[in-house]
């Protein structure tokens, strides 16, 4: 009966030890399962850090350029200042409104470059500040001032030229103002049909009624006959500062030497 016995001692003790291998193998099991769960939650958290990251952001950055309102664009270039729309305006209606104050309505912002601010006076229909957009010409600004007069002398523009922002046209005359004489019958302006003027015996006042001659140039030919003596010959005349050819062509039929 002994080895019996020994033979189911033995068979109890193999099955305890197989018993005991499964249950470590089953914890072992279970062990690695609950690692790979804690992994996944974590990169699950990490994810939702992550997204929720990004979406902070993007709001941040949303809210600092992409909702900015209207009225706060001018301060970045996007929109041209109120300043525009309200002096375009004004041009329209007519300078009689420059000093109402009221702002322009209805006028659509767009990104364009500055108008050029240019004065133009003399011998245009209008003196005025015109405004004209950038690689204008001469001639431009001349229309914007509502053209040139009939005395313009547009032969000393050069109508092609490019204007620059605060330039100042001036459009010269053909013809220099005449400063009437007080004395009778000679402040007229000298026309054909009229005896010539002596440019050797003709005071200021005289010369003044030739063309393009006024105070200064006058002045200046009595000086030069006084200093250098009588002129021999009329074109003798172009010795004299600020007469040129062109001042003399059309002043030659109209003086004369006499002794």
């Amino acid at each position: 009966m002994e080895p019996d016995d020994d033979q189911a001692q033995a068979r109890v003790r193999e099955n305890v030890r197989a018993q005991e291998i499964v249950r470590t193998e089953m914890l072992a099991r279970e062990e690695v399962r609950a690692a790979f769960r804690a992994e996944l939650t974590l990169r699950h958290r990490m994810a939702i850090a992550a997204a929720m990251l990004v979406t902070f952001v993007i709001g941040i950055l949303i809210g600092a350029y992409g909702l900015r309102p209207a009225e706060n664009r001018a301060l970045v270039g996007v929109m041209p200042p109120e300043r525009w729309g309200r002096e375009a305006e004004l041009d329209r209606v007519g300078d009689a409104a420059l000093g109402s104050g009221q702002p322009a309505l209805g006028l659509a912002a767009t990104p364009t470059a500055w108008p050029l601010s240019v004065y133009v006076s003399g011998a245009v229909a209008r003196a005025r500040i015109v405004r004209v957009p950038p690689g204008s010409l001469v001639a431009d600004v001349l229309e914007a001032a509502g053209g040139s007069t009939a005395d313009a002398d547009l032969d000393a523009l050069n109508l092609a030229a490019p204007v620059s922002d605060n330039q100042h046209v001036l459009v010269p005359t053909l013809r220099a103002p005449v400063m009437p004489d007080s004395r009778a019958g000679s402040g007229s302006p000298l026309g054909t049909g009229q005896p010539p003027i002596d440019i050797n015996k003709a005071s200021a006042s005289d010369l003044e009624r030739l063309p393009d001659i006024g105070a200064t140039r006058a002045e200046a030919i009595v000086a030069y006959r006084e200093a250098h003596g009588p002129f021999d010959r009329v074109d003798d005349i172009l010795a004299v500062p600020g007469i040129g050819p062109v001042i003399y062509e059309r002043i030659a039929p109209l003086i004369t030497v006499g002794p």
